[in-house]
């Protein structure tokens, strides 16, 4: 299916919503640099690729927040339309009523991650890169982030372009010699060739190898703490996580529940479950945290008893 962006103003918060310093409101689209001027103050003509300092206002010239942002002309932008990125005080409230401001303006609101299917789209980015960016913000380990930009820079689709570039080589190289057999300017060497085909089977089983890395560093590794009651099991839990997280007691069957954290491994990110004690119990409660530890099993990567 063919797919076309159209050039639609979109506005979203692109920052996590809450408390914080800054928050951050993108504007992608045709009406971008309309819509900006429409609603600050001070100026009546803005630049690309220049850092302004400005105050919001409302309609009735009220000042709503002050704020820096600038202006990109397209095609040089992340969505290859014109944009724009303005910065206001974190919270709650001056954030939204911005947004509110610019939609009242002309744009309307971003679905999720439209501004990516938009770079996408206008191929500024390609398929590979594009899932990279939710792995980006995913991330939870270091290596795990060093990878997803690599991804998101263009260093897997080099690669796999180059081997694409090689293997048409080699099928343009049979195809000729098969087509004109008796020409003699088209000169076929079969070990060569044998050996430029092993070397992309080699290549291709490394990156196949990168891919399961990845897809690790993607996902993580589920491991379950599982064993008798009074075993150790959540002060292990504990250790591991360099916090008091589950509650220990003498008392058995003080875990009722699954309790979860993240924790990193030598760059690996692993999910690690503290689990209710296995035992015959005729406690109702209880009994709903044994089968609740039997599921986690079953869905683990390792199983720590």
């Amino acid at each position: 299916m063919f797919l076309r962006a159209n050039n639609e103003t979109i506005s979203a918060i692109t920052t996590p919503i809450g408390i914080g310093a800054i928050s951050g409101i993108r504007i992608s689209g045709s009406k971008t640099r309309r819509i900006i001027l429409k609603i600050i103050q001070r100026r009546k003509r803005i630049l690309a690729k220049r850092i302004y300092h400005d105050f919001v206002i409302d309609d009735n010239n009220n000042i709503i927040d002050e704020i820096i942002f600038f202006f990109r002309k397209a095609p040089s932008t992340y969505t290859g339309f014109d944009e724009a990125e303005i910065f206001t005080h974190g919270g709650y409230a001056i954030p939204e009523l911005v947004l509110k401001l610019i939609i009242e303006n002309g744009a309307r609101l971003a679905k999720r991650g439209e501004f990516t299917q938009r770079a996408f789209i206008n191929g500024k980015i390609d398929l590979l890169q594009a899932e990279s960016v939710m792995d980006i913000v995913n991330a939870k380990t270091r290596e795990a982030a060093r990878n997803a930009i690599g991804i998101f820079q263009g260093k897997y689709s080099m690669e796999i372009r180059e081997i694409k570039d090689q293997i048409l080589y080699v099928l343009t190289i049979i195809d000729a010699n098969i087509d004109f057999p008796e020409e003699e300017d088209i000169y076929f060497d079969s070990i060569k060739l044998l050996n430029r085909i092993n070397n992309i089977k080699e290549k291709l089983q490394n990156m196949i190898k990168k891919e399961e890395s990845t897809r690790l560093m993607k996902r993580g590794v589920n491991v379950v703490i599982v064993g008798k009651p009074n075993t150790g099991k959540s002060s292990l839990f504990n250790t591991l996580m360099f916090e008091e997280k589950s509650i220990v007691t003498d008392v058995p069957g003080t875990t009722r529940d699954v309790i979860e954290g993240w924790i990193n491994i030598e760059g690996i990110p692993v999910l690690l479950k503290d689990t209710a004690g296995i035992r015959i119990t005729n406690d109702i409660v209880e009994s709903v945290g044994i089968k609740r530890t039997k599921n986690e099993i079953n869905n683990s990567d390792i199983i720590l008893a």
